[in-house]
């Protein structure tokens, strides 16, 4: 019996390993230290704690902000549902903190959410992260997520069953349970990073602080750790950190897309591509080299995020010649491409690529690289 239900248990783990496509870059891994110091040590803005007649005028005021952008965000994406950010949002008399899209792609908002956010842009913060769940069709995906893990779940019954277990009895009954939340919860941590990432691109058209869904992200993760002295919404909060469940990886993640988005407009005002992407390999090129250097970038006009990635240097001194490899990966909406490179530079030079990708090691391995060769390629 044992070896039946490991099969099936296996079943539950190949169901959720699709690969997201939309979550923005990598963060580094300073970042996740940043952000695991700041969900101990980083303070948050107070609650507003506003009055009830403040309530539903507070959340028009951001949703007139927010609902625009939103809109133009998910156009240029090219996402679908687009019209759908254009709908009210429903303020629920509810003094639980949170917020969620229903099965008809409808957004509501808690009471207790609109009361003790900071500020307006967390409000903002928040709307931006459900209209994403909204945009990346995220809802319709959960439906059938669901469906197959109950599907899962009735096969394990079936084989408890076959083994001597009463069909209606309490393990197979939370078998079916199992298989249930499996299928509901497969796919909900890369859920939130791809609503995470339309929030941050909606949130820069919206011209808000991205600092302020950073400090949402870190009221949640404290939050579930019961931190109620450095920031956390407390009590009220707990069912919004178990379904927007926010951790070192995410919080870091939100602050990569973020200072790849500021660096980019700093890089190429116009978001010129091929400029993000040229200085993102420029920016690796440069002294110092050294194994695994990052330079990232995120184009907030269409979504397209890139990162480049410097493998391998290899140096010789004595002929004062360098080469060095690197990948070139560019993430779109639904598919990533790139391929890795080869370039080599002799003393002062500009970096080219004299020789085609593998023989130039095999040259610099036997005796440095002609630097007449060099120069005429």
């Amino acid at each position: 019996m044992k070896t039946c239900l490991s099969t099936v248990a296996l079943a539950i783990t190949l169901t959720g390993c699709a690969t997201p496509n939309l979550q923005g870059v990598l963060p580094l891994e300073t970042e996740v230290q940043q952000a695991r110091n700041a969900i101990t040590y980083r303070s948050v803005p107070p609650p507003r704690n506003l009055r009830s007649e403040q309530l539903q005028s507070t959340l028009d005021r951001v949703v007139e902000r927010i609902r625009t952008p939103a809109y133009e965000a998910c156009q240029a994406m090219q996402a679908q549902d687009c019209q759908l950010a254009l709908n009210p949002i429903t303020l629920v008399d509810d003094d639980e903190i949170n917020a969620y899209v229903d099965v008809e792609n409808r957004v509501s908002v808690h009471t207790g959410l609109v009361r003790r956010a900071a500020n307006d842009e967390e409000i903002a913060a928040v709307l931006a992260h459900e209209y994403g769940h909204i945009f990346a069709g995220h809802i319709g995906k959960s439906g059938r997520n669901t469906s197959v893990g109950m599907l899962i779940g009735a096969a394990i019954g079936l084989v408890a069953a076959s083994q001597g277990y009463d069909p209606n009895g309490d393990l197979t009954a939370s078998l079916l349970e199992t298989g249930y939340n499996a299928g509901s919860l497969a796919y909900s941590p890369e859920f939130e990073l791809e609503a995470d990432y339309y929030a941050a691109l909606i949130l820069d058209k919206a011209e808000i602080d991205l600092g302020h869904g950073r400090d949402v992200l870190l009221r949640l993760a404290k939050t579930s750790q019961g931190r109620d002295a450095t920031g956390s919404w407390g009590q009220r909060a707990q069912l919004m950190a178990t379904t927007h469940p926010a951790d070192d990886w995410r919080i870091a993640r939100w602050m990569g897309v973020s200072q790849s988005i500021e660096n980019s407009r700093v890089a190429s005002p116009t978001m010129d591509e091929e400029a993000l992407v040229a200085i993102a390999v420029s920016d690796i090129l440069n002294e110092p080299l050294f194994p695994n250097k990052v330079s990232r970038w995120v184009n907030p006009e269409n979504g397209r995020s890139g990162m480049t990635i410097l493998s391998h240097v290899n140096r010789q001194p004595e002929c004062d010649q360098v080469c060095v490899v690197y990948s070139n990966t560019i993430y779109t909406q639904d598919d990533s491409q790139g391929g890795v490179h080869e370039v080599c530079k002799f003393g002062d030079g500009e970096w080219n690529d004299p020789i085609s990708f593998g023989q130039s090691w095999k040259v610099l391995f036997g005796g440095c690289l002609n630097p007449e060769m060099t120069s005429s390629d």
